[in-house]
């Protein structure tokens, strides 16, 4: 679990992996954080560094796919080039 934590992934991915329910994913990692005295999920992964069970270029052996690119937002319609006319 500390090492999906460590791998930057989030509840639901790391849910997925052990096939377990999200709420159970956040509990144990809460649980894990309060044992070992970790404020955030990144202290956490610096502590799965430190007792070696990940290395920084590790890769991950399940990579994630990469989200699709979203696309450019239309442009606004532009302003009149002159001042409109009042009428």
């Amino acid at each position: 679990m500390v090492v999906l934590v460590a791998q930057g992934l989030s509840n639901d991915e790391i849910a997925g992996r052990l096939v377990i329910s999200p709420l159970t994913a956040k509990t144990h990692i809460n649980r894990a954080m309060t044992k070992l005295h970790a404020r955030d999920r990144a202290r956490l992964g610096v502590f799965a560094c430190q007792l070696g069970l990940v290395t920084a270029h590790t890769p991950d052996p399940h990579p994630r796919p990469h989200p699709r690119p979203r696309p450019h937002p239309r442009p606004r319609p532009r302003p009149w080039p002159w001042p409109r006319p009042r009428f």
